[in-house]
């Protein structure tokens, strides 16, 4: 339950925030800026990095409670979460 309440209320909140962003963000600017909102209300969450091999890819993104918030991470290999 915590995970779909906190997936939602984050996505709105960095929704909101991009608006104001005066350049494109990609999934590094989107994720970290997604870590720092929740770690600045002490909500435990963690920064995750993987890569895809064919093609080569790769993608950041945030897991609360193990669970992905925004994208499907589906094809990627998590290398680390911070």
């Amino acid at each position: 339950m915590y995970f779909l309440l906190a997936k939602h209320r984050y996505q709105r909140k960095l929704s909101q925030a991009k608006k104001y962003m005066m350049s494109r963000s990609a999934c590094l600017e989107e994720s970290i800026a997604l870590f720092l909102l929740a770690t600045s209300y002490r909500k435990s969450v963690d920064w995750c990095v993987g890569v895809r091999l064919a093609p080569f890819s790769s993608h950041a993104w945030i897991e609360v409670q193990g669970n992905e918030i925004g994208e499907s991470i589906e094809g990627y290999k998590k290398i680390f979460c911070v």
